[in-house]
């Protein structure tokens, strides 16, 4: 999963993260990163994840974008690049990994923990007898 931190436009300070591919950047409402500004088509530019290259943006015919400031139509990302579409700009990062929630199984594992050394003590008692 990536993020991107919108740095200019309108919706500057915005944090977007792309978890499904591709993640389209336009001004069409069904576009992943949504925008009216300025320069902005329809469907300008879109992030897709090409097993062994890593994330590449594609520029739609037509269309202009710049990475790092030189201009492209189809480029590999890397953590930290600048991408602008029109007048937005963006700064795209890979996002910190979730943790998934082991509370269930962790409470699980010491409640057995627990009862073992219940049964142990209760064994031991018995056998000293």
């Amino acid at each position: 999963m990536i993020e991107l931190e919108v740095l200019s436009g309108k919706l500057a300070g915005k944090v977007y993260f792309a978890r499904q591919f591709p993640f389209v950047i336009g001004r069409s409402q069904t576009a992943d990163l949504s925008s009216d500004d300025q320069g902005l088509w329809d469907q300008h530019a879109e992030i897709e994840f090409v097993p062994g290259e890593g994330f590449v943006l594609t520029v739609c015919p037509g269309a202009t974008a710049t990475v790092n400031d030189q201009t492209i139509t189809h480029t590999r990302l890397r953590p930290g690049d600048t991408v602008q579409c029109g007048t937005i700009k963006f700064r795209l990062w890979l996002s910190p990994p979730r943790q998934a929630r082991y509370r269930a199984t962790e409470v699980t594992v010491w409640g057995l923990l627990l009862l073992t050394f219940a049964v142990q003590v209760l064994l031991i008692n018995l056998l000293a007898r």
